[in-house]
C-alpha cells in the first residue's frame, strides 16, 4: 500500500487497500494527498477520525521501522507530544483525566525544569528547582501548590491524607499543618523563633517560665509573718502523686502577689512553675493554691521529694515582701 487511505468519513480498511495492483494506484495516492493533506508535504501518516478495534482484539501495536527503539506521536507545533519507548514513556505537556482517574503502574518521575522561579500553578504536584537572583541553585523541591480563591479563607484550601473516612494529615494554604495521631521523630525537632505573640502558647510558656525563674532566684530570707505561707502534702497524697496545698493568709492587703514553685528530687530540678499572679489580695482572707505532683519512680524512704515555694508580694505602700518555704515530700506509709 503505497498510497494512504483516508478514514475520516467512517470508511473501513479493506483488503483492496492493501493489495491494490491497478495502474491507477499513483493517481489514487495523488488524489488522497490533495484532498486529505492540502498544502503539506508527503511526510504524513494515517489520517482518521478514530481507529475501531474489534471487541476480541483491543490491542493496537505500533512497531518502529528500522533501528528506532521508540514510537513518537506529534501535534501541530509539538514535534514529540507522546514518545513510547521500552525504557519509559514521555508526554510533553499536562496529562488530564476528564472524570476518569489517571492510573500509573510503576514509578512516576518528575523532572524539574531549570530556570528562574516558575509561575504559580495551583492544584499541581511538580518538581521545582529553587534559584536565587543570580540563577544559582538553592534547593530542589517536590512542590504541592494550593489555591486560595478570592473571598475564600486560605485554610479552606488544603491537602489531606485520609485513611478511609478519617483524615490523618492536613496542610492548608494558610500554612497550618494538622496531624491526627503520633509524630515519631528519629532525629531532632528545631522550633522557629518565638515572637512576642500572646496567642502563641510557646511565647506564654517561655514568659511564665522566665518569671518563675526570676522569682526563685531572689535570695532567700527569713519568713515574713505578714504573708503566713503554709506548704504541705494533702491527705489524698500517695507515693506516686502528691496533692500539694499552698495557703497564704496575708496580715495586710496586698496590691500584687506572685507565687513560684520548684520541684526537686535528689538535688535535681524536675520542674519550675509560675503558680499564681494576683492583684488586690485582701487582708486576713485565706488564699489557697493546689497542685498535683506525680512521682516516677514512686517516693520511698531513701528517695524523697522536695518542693520550694517562693512568694513575692507588694503591700499597699509598695513595700516588697518575700517568703520562701521548703517542704520535703515524705514517703507515705
Amino acid at each position: 500500500m503505497t498510497g494512504r487511505a483516508d478514514f475520516r468519513d467512517g470508511r473501513r480498511l479493506s483488503a483492496a487497500d492493501l493489495n491494490r495492483e491497478s495502474t491507477s494506484q499513483a493517481d489514487d495516492r495523488d488524489t488522497h494527498l490533495v484532498n486529505a493533506h492540502p498544502g503539506v508535504d508527503d511526510d504524513q501518516g494515517l489520517v482518521a477520525g478514530g481507529i475501531v478495534s474489534p471487541a476480541e482484539a483491543t490491542t493496537i501495536s505500533l512497531v518502529p521501522v528500522g533501528p528506532s527503539t521508540s514510537v513518537r506521536a506529534g501535534l501541530p507545533g509539538v514535534a514529540e507530544a507522546v514518545r513510547l519507548a521500552p525504557g519509559g514513556h514521555r508526554v510533553t505537556g499536562p496529562v488530564r483525566g476528564t472524570g476518569t482517574p489517571v492510573a500509573a503502574t510503576g514509578l512516576i518521575r518528575l523532572s524539574p525544569v531549570a530556570g528562574p522561579e516558575p509561575v504559580a500553578a495551583p492544584w499541581t504536584l511538580r518538581a521545582v528547582e529553587v534559584r536565587d537572583d543570580e540563577n544559582r541553585l538553592i534547593a530542589r523541591e517536590l512542590r504541592v501548590e494550593l489555591e486560595a480563591p478570592a473571598g475564600s479563607a486560605p485554610d479552606n484550601s488544603r491537602m489531606a491524607v485520609t485513611a478511609g473516612a478519617e483524615t490523618r494529615f492536613v496542610a492548608d494554604a494558610a500554612g497550618n499543618v494538622r496531624i491526627r495521631g503520633d509524630v515519631l521523630v528519629a532525629g531532632t525537632v528545631s522550633q522557629g523563633l518565638i515572637g512576642p505573640d500572646p496567642a502563641d502558647p510557646r511565647f506564654v510558656a517561655a514568659l511564665t517560665d522566665m518569671v518563675a525563674r526570676r522569682l526563685l532566684s531572689i535570695p532567700a530570707g527569713p519568713g515574713n509573718p505578714t504573708l503566713n505561707t503554709v506548704v504541705k502534702a494533702g491527705a489524698a497524697s500517695t507515693n506516686t502523686l502528691t496533692a500539694l496545698e499552698i495557703t497564704l493568709t496575708p496580715a495586710q492587703r496586698l496590691n500584687h502577689l506572685a507565687v513560684a514553685m520548684e520541684v526537686r528530687r535528689e538535688g535535681v530540678t524536675l520542674g519550675i512553675e509560675l503558680v499564681k499572679i494576683a492583684n488586690s489580695v485582701p487582708a486576713g482572707v485565706e488564699f489557697p493554691l493546689t497542685r498535683s505532683l506525680p512521682w516516677d519512680p514512686p517516693l520511698s524512704t531513701s528517695n524523697l521529694g522536695l518542693v520550694v515555694v517562693e512568694v513575692v508580694a507588694f503591700d499597699a505602700f509598695g513595700q516588697l515582701l518575700l517568703e520562701r518555704r521548703q517542704q520535703p515530700i515524705l514517703f507515705v506509709t
